[in-house]
Parts: structure tokens; C-alpha cells; sequence
């Protein structure tokens, strides 16, 4: 049997809990130790996880020898600052989505993993549903984009089998931060495959707005 991938977790929250729990259901990985900014958050965490060590800083998760890759659970305005750490200690990162808040810091991550060798993913796992594989494949066919106006489209989006449903563009608010996580997802549906600072998802200023 091979050996098993031993990951590490940066955050306590409940994707994170999500994923650990997965992480039993496959027989090539195992959850070895969790780390978050609180240590009585990472006992608690850990104490769900048969065999998790606690750490109370994300620096001690880093630089543990038994981690082969570290998944990235934190909020997202601060995946570039832990993924840069993760790759700093030689760490292969799995990011959460979005990977970073603009095109710059992606590319700094990037650039950072291919120096170290190391892997680096966004944890973008609809990419792979064949329903979207399919779906970007005859957008593209469609060539539903209008030229010069970038991508912008409506996604549907049901929360938990209830009737209501909520609407998300892809010009957010530049003050509702939390809406980037569904964004992405929509963003790889319209397949934006190279970010730019000009295409920096952001809702215009209005001339009339409060400074």
C-alpha cells in the first residue's frame, strides 16, 4: 500500500471540519495535526480528529516534519500570508477558495511555490463535476461573453433545499469580502482563466459615494 499524504490544517472552522471529516472516507491521506491562532480552539478541533496533533500557532503547523501538505482554511484575506508560510517551511498547499484577494498575490504565491518546488492548488473541487465541465465547454461554444465588458453573468444559487435563493454577480461589493467564495465558483464557470490587476473583481466607485 502506498504511503499515505499527511495533512495538516490551518484554521478550525467548519470547511475545515468538513474536510478532515472527508479526509477518513479516502485511504490516501490522513489528518496528522491542525493548527489555528487560539490553541484551546486546536485541542478542541483536534480532540474531533483521532490522531490530530494541536497547535496554537500556524507557524508551529508549518514547521512540523511529519506534514506533507497543509490545507489552507482560513479567511481569505489572509490565504496569501499562510500559504506563503506553508511554502516557506517546504510545505505542498491545498487553498481554500478564492486563493487570494487580487491577481498580484496570487501571483506572488505562485511564484513562490515554483521557486520552492512545491504544489500549490485552490481548492476549487466543482471544477471537476463533469455538470461543469460540460457547462463551461458550451459557454464557450456560445461565446456568451460581450466583448469589452469582461465576464459578468448570474448564478443561481440554492442554500440547503430552501425555496429561497440568492443572486451573485461577479462585480461584489468591494465591502462584502464574504461573496468571493461563490464568485469563484461562477468565475470558473466562465472560465477567466488569466487574472489581471484590470479585471480585479471590484463593484466602481460611485461619484456620489462617501469617502
Amino acid at each position: 500500500m502506498a504511503k499515505k499524504i499527511r495533512w495538516g490544517i490551518m484554521g478550525c472552522g467548519r470547511i475545515a471540519n468538513d474536510y478532515a471529516n472527508d479526509l477518513t472516507l479516502t485511504k490516501y491521506g490522513e489528518l496528522v495535526a491542525v493548527g489555528s491562532r487560539s490553541k484551546a480552539k486546536a485541542k478542541k478541533f483536534a480532540a474531533q480528529h483521532v490522531g490530530a496533533r494541536a497547535y496554537g500557532s500556524y507557524e508551529e503547523l508549518a514547521a512540523d516534519p511529519d506534514v506533507d501538505i497543509v490545507y489552507v482554511a482560513t479567511p481569505h484575506p489572509y490565504h496569501m500570508e499562510n500559504t506563503l508560510l506553508a511554502i516557506k517551511n517546504g510545505k505542498h498547499v491545498l487553498c481554500e477558495k478564492p486563493m487570494a484577494m487580487n491577481a498580484k498575490q496570487t501571483r506572488r504565491m505562485i511564484a513562490a511555490a515554483q521557486k520552492k518546488g512545491v504544489f500549490l492548488m485552490e481548492a476549487m473541487w466543482t471544477r471537476f463535476f463533469p455538470a461543469i465541465i460540460q457547462l463551461r465547454q458550451m459557454a464557450h461554444r456560445r461565446n456568451t461573453h460581450r466583448q469589452g465588458t469582461g465576464p459578468r453573468s448570474r448564478f443561481r444559487h440554492s442554500f440547503q433545499g430552501r425555496a429561497r435563493t440568492s443572486y451573485f454577480q461577479s462585480r461584489p461589493r468591494r465591502r462584502s469580502p464574504a461573496g468571493f467564495g461563490h464568485l469563484s465558483h461562477l468565475i470558473r464557470v466562465n472560465g477567466v482563466r488569466r487574472p489581471t490587476e484590470k479585471n480585479r473583481l471590484h463593484r466602481p466607485q460611485s461619484k456620489n459615494r462617501r469617502r
